[in-house]
């Protein structure tokens, strides 16, 4: 007898010694009230039943077994609460589901109440309290409510409390979804009888291979062949069936279910399909330290070239989990010479990530060409780097052998390690590069790179570790244009700041002023303008900048750059050149505002003319129009639609040729417009618009002329 029965007897003993000293019938049923509550939280069923049939009269028992009830819910106690209700008759069990929600006021909140208490019985299979908890939300849409607890009474491989569940979803394809999900709790709990119902109650075809393909996942992930056959087995679809194969084979894999490997790997029809099984298999064990199972998989593999191929995938899973047997099977495994130096080079990269130094060691002396261990520890030295391995980054450098390389290898690892902010890598490299030229090229390319991503402690100690002062200011200034562009205000103060040499200082405010401007970085473009001291070279930063922001649409940048411009002349070039800038890009609200801007009428129709050009050459009519239209002297606006005709036809915009042709308001100037546009085109071979350009001439002895030319009449003979 267990020590449960023991205790269960003797408080069975105990109650009914004390209850026998009770006389007064009313008195025992308030003793038994006052008992109920332990047997029934601890879950002792045998008490609880010998106190609600010592209470005195139906209607005290009938109370008992409520009080019960609610305290057996609260402590999922669903044993007891089943025996109560078969204690009591149907308006009783319905009073007991009833009291069990009575403290939720909230409606949805009951609803909540009943799906959480029906989880909790269907994970011990209590259908009875299953069905009358769910008896509370009927009406409701069942199926995503049970759900939850059909994948616990599923996970726990209680079939009947599942079919009840899956039973009460009406909608079809909620019911495949609630068996789909339930399939894979019961899968990975290898409950085949369960996992069967499941499978078989999915309507649709492709829903049950689907369903199928993800519960193979989790029963090969915990091993459990059985199920996996079943599953695997019930696919219809061959190519389907071949795809289940190879994706539970990954999890298998990793979990080291060699027994089930072999199965799902043989059991792939097609060859190719079964070599990329495992391929895929390979990486997943070798990155788990399975070694049993990647020997298998690779053995498997057929082809020579697709085994090695497998090795070397496999090997770069196994070196960044820092399992070096897996490694040194792999790699001793690949047959090519020159396939197991790639091997070693990019398992290396991976490990050195990492930082599993031993490995990498042992991928970097296994590398039998000494070139291409030189690229091997360069490579890996990147990833180090990048990722703070600093005693990686040592070994890897070190072992370099000519110099020349290992200077290489220290200028390309410290840009990586200035990316992601790692001075104390960044300095070991910089000091270790011999050749002085070398340092400060090294330098610059590392200051880029911090600067592009704000590391502005990285960026302070290599511009000022550059030894010449003008290659020091060129350091600041190509740093610089890389803040800028990534809107690093700071960064970008104290680079232009550390210019020592003041042309070099404007020069460097304009170039990345261009960069800022392209980007819209208001706040930056205003710093570097702003200190640029001569004001000429202002007024032509200005301009360059405004048309960088103006072909990436950014008004605001635009205006404070064209208002800054001191000089009217300037103002006006600038607004000119930026014009044809956004109008080649689309941005109609830039080149109306560049547009108005310039004040003399004859500068403002020559603004148009070669915006109209450019945005013709680009197939914007919208903008074209306006342009056109903007023109106030008509010969002028004759003029315009001509060029940007020519334009128009080169890159075959025919519905702007034809809008700009009928816009010539004088009839000799239109077909002169279409004559020389012709021409254009027809070096394109661009036969439609040569087609309405051609018929469009009213002139018959112009239209003559252009059928002389010979382009043209080459083009018009292709039809």
């Amino acid at each position: 007898m267990s020590s449960d029965e023991d205790d269960d007897t003797r408080l069975l003993e105990s109650f009914t010694q004390q209850l026998e000293r009770i006389e007064d019938s009313s008195l025992k049923n308030e003793f038994c009230f006052a008992a109920i509550k332990y047997p029934a939280i601890q879950g002792r069923t045998k008490l609880v039943q010998l106190v609600v049939n010592k209470m005195a009269g139906q209607d005290a028992r009938d109370q008992c077994c409520l009080l019960a009830a609610e305290f057996a819910a609260e402590a999922c106690q669903w044993d007891v609460v089943a025996v109560l209700i078969d204690e009591v008759n149907i308006l009783i069990a319905l009073a007991i589901r009833n009291m069990v929600i009575s403290k939720i006021w909230n409606q949805s909140m009951k609803y909540q109440c009943c799906k959480e208490a029906a989880e909790s019985a269907a994970r011990i299979g209590q259908w009875k309290i299953v069905t009358f908890l769910l008896d509370t939300v009927a009406g409701q849409s069942l199926g995503p409510q049970c759900s939850k607890e059909a994948k616990s009474a599923a996970s726990s491989g209680h079939l009947e409390v599942v079919k009840f569940l899956v039973g009460t979803v009406a909608d079809q394809s909620e019911r495949d979804q609630c068996c789909k999900e339930a399939a894979e709790s019961a899968a990975i709990c290898d409950h085949l009888e369960v996992v069967k119902f499941l499978v078989e109650t999915v309507a649709d075809q492709s829903e049950r291979d689907q369903c199928c393909k993800e519960a193979a996942k989790y029963a090969a992930s915990s091993g459990h062949f059985e199920v996996v056959k079943f599953l695997v087995e019930t696919v219809a679809d061959q190519s389907e069936r071949d795809q289940c194969c190879k994706e539970a084979a990954e999890s298998a894999a990793s979990s080291d279910h060699l027994e089930v490997v072999k199965f799902l790997v043989e059991t792939v029809a097609d060859q190719s399909e079964r070599s990329q099984c495992c391929k895929e298999a390979a990486k997943s064990a070798a990155r788990n330290c399975h070694l049993e199972v990647v020997k298998f998989l690779v053995e498997t593999v057929a082809d020579q070239s697709e085994r090695d191929q497998c090795c070397k995938e496999a090997a770069k899973s196994a070196a960044s989990s820092d399992h070096l047997e897996v490694v040194k099977f792999l790699v001793e495994t690949v047959a090519d010479q020159s396939e197991r130096d790639q091997c070693c080079k990019e398992a290396a990269g991976s490990a050195a990530s990492s930082d599993h130094l031993e490995v990498v060691k042992f991928l970097v002396e296994t590398v039998a060409d000494q070139s291409e261990r030189s690229q091997c520890c360069k490579e890996a030295a990147k990833s180090a780097a990048r990722n703070c391995h600093l005693e990686v980054v040592k070994f890897l450098v070190e072992t370099v052998a000519d110099q020349s390389e290992r200077d290489q290898c220290c200028k390309e690892a410290a840009e990586s390690a200035a990316s992601s902010d790692h001075l104390e890598v960044v300095k070991f490299l910089v000091e270790t590069v011999a050749d002085q030229s070398e340092r400060s090229q090294c330098c610059k390319e590392a200051a880029k790179s911090a600067a592009r991503n704000c590391h502005l402690e990285v960026v302070k100690f290599l511009v000022e570790t550059v030894a010449d002062q003008s290659e020091r200011d060129q350091c600041c200034k190509e740093a610089a244009e890389s803040a800028a562009i990534c809107d690093h205000l700071e960064v970008v103060k104290f680079l232009v700041e550390t210019v020592a040499d003041q042309s070099e200082r404007d020069q460097c405010c304009k170039e990345a002023a261009k960069y800022a401007a392209s980007s819209g970085h208001f706040e930056v473009v205003k710093f570097l303008v702003e200190t640029v001291a001569d004001q000429s070279e202002r007024d032509q930063c200005c301009k360059e900048a405004a048309e960088s922001a103006a072909s990436s649409d950014h008004l605001e940048v635009v205006k404070f750059l064209v208002e800054t411009v001191a000089d009217q002349s300037e103002r006006s070039q600038c607004c000119k050149e930026a014009a044809k800038s956004a109008a080649r890009n689309c941005h109609l609200e830039v080149v109306k505002f560049l547009v108005e801007t310039v004040a003399d009428q004859s500068e403002r129709d020559q603004c148009c003319k070669e915006a109209a050009e450019s945005a013709a050459s680009s197939g914007h009519l919208e903008v074209v129009k306006f342009l056109v239209e903007t023109v106030a002297d008509q010969s002028e606006r004759d003029q315009c639609c001509k060029e940007a005709a020519e334009s128009a036809a080169i890159c075959d915009h025919l519905e702007v040729v034809k809008f700009l042709v009928e816009t010539v308001a004088d009839q000799s100037e239109r077909d002169q417009c279409c004559k020389e546009a012709a021409k254009y085109a027809a070096q394109k071979g661009h036969l439609e618009v040569v087609k309405f350009l051609v018929e469009t001439i009213a002139d018959q002895s112009v239209s003559k002329q252009c059928y002389r030319d010979a382009e043209v009449l080459q083009c018009l003979l292709k039809t």
